[in-house]
This record gives structure tokens, C-alpha cells and sequence, in this order.
């Protein structure tokens, strides 16, 4: 299913890889899980959306 806007849907583990090539972010391979980090990987949505699993 493609959305209006051409964009492909893509899987939570795919999207946070992509976000952290593009923002050359530098994240430890071992450590934090991703609810634990959530307001460091996404401060822009922490406050509305909640990594529960």
C-alpha cells in the first residue's frame, strides 16, 4: 500500500534506523532499549507518542 503522498509505509525498527543515518546520530549498538531512550531518539514526539513495546 503506497500513501497519497508516494511515500511506502515502513516498520518502527526501519523508520528509527533511517532516522538515526540521517541525523548521523551516534547511538550504542548494546544498552538502552528503545523505550528507554524515546525522548533522546524522538524528542519531537515524546510528548505524544509513547513507545510501549
Amino acid at each position: 500500500m503506497v500513501r497519497r503522498d508516494g511515500r511506502e509505509p515502513m516498520g518502527l525498527g526501519a523508520a528509527i534506523g533511517a532516522l538515526v543515518t540521517e541525523r548521523a546520530w551516534e547511538l550504542p549498538a548494546a544498552g538502552a532499549t528503545l523505550r528507554q531512550r524515546w525522548e533522546a531518539i524522538a524528542p519531537e514526539l515524546a510528548g505524544h507518542v509513547v513507545a510501549v513495546g
